[in-house]
Parts: structure tokens; sequence; C-alpha cells
């Protein structure tokens, strides 16, 4: 069952504001088509389904794919991830997987939104970024 954990963002996650999430790799990788269980600190006495909802994209990268990107697509990267930008999402990375997590670790990008995956696409390509009203 592919489940995704969160200890923030339990309202952007319910309310669908925040389509994507950004984890290290897994042993079995979130393919397209899984269905995602959303859960807010699963782990935990609090535990609760948020929502489930189907993977729409996924794709596995370096964090040094990230940090190549031009910083106007990293820093969007960040605020659909539900960072108020670039610097407070690389520290929450360096926080959770600690001060060499991009040292050749694999992460893998999952989306189960729409319109993040089109945002995504746009990021990823090497067009310049445009709204999709």
């Amino acid at each position: 069952m592919p489940l995704i954990s969160f200890s923030t963002a339990k309202e952007s996650v319910c309310n669908g504001t925040k389509g994507m999430t950004i984890r290290a790799l897994r042993k079995r990788p979130f393919e397209v088509g899984d269905i995602l269980y959303l859960w807010w600190k699963s782990s935990t006495n609090e535990r609760k389904l948020l929502r489930g909802d189907f993977c729409c994209y996924e794709q596995v990268l370096k964090w040094w794919q990230i940090e190549e990107l031009p910083s106007d697509k990293r820093e969007y990267l960040a605020e659909l991830d539900g960072f108020s930008d670039w610097k407070e999402m690389e520290a929450w990375f360096k926080n959770t997987y600690g001060e060499n997590f991009h040292m050749g670790k694999w992460f893998q990008i999952v989306c189960w939104n729409f319109r993040t995956e089109s945002y995504l696409r746009q990021i990823f390509s090497s067009k310049p970024l445009r709204c999709l009203d």
C-alpha cells in the first residue's frame, strides 16, 4: 500500500493545494497509477487519513539535478512542495536527511494533482515556465 505520511502541511494536503511531495527513494518506488494514501502522522496516536488519490506523475532524481535547475524553477518547485522559498526547502531537507543529504542520495517526486503535474513537467523541461490558468 503506497502510504505517504505528513507531519506538516496538513491543511494544504486536505484541501488539495499541496499536490506533490519529494521523498527519499524507497525500496519499492511509487509508480504512476498507484493509489496513494496520504496520512497525517501515520505512526502516532494522532494518525488520520487525509485523502486517497492517484499518483499522476513521478520522477526519480538526485538532489544535484534540482540544484542545477534555474533559480526561478527551483523557487517554483519549492512553492509547489509547500515551502515559502528554495532556502526553506533546502534547510528542511538538510534537517530531515542530514548534513550531506545531497551527496549521492536518490529522491522521488510524487504527484497526485494534475495541475501540479503540468507545472512539474514545465519545471523539468528546457522551456521557460508559463502559468497554466
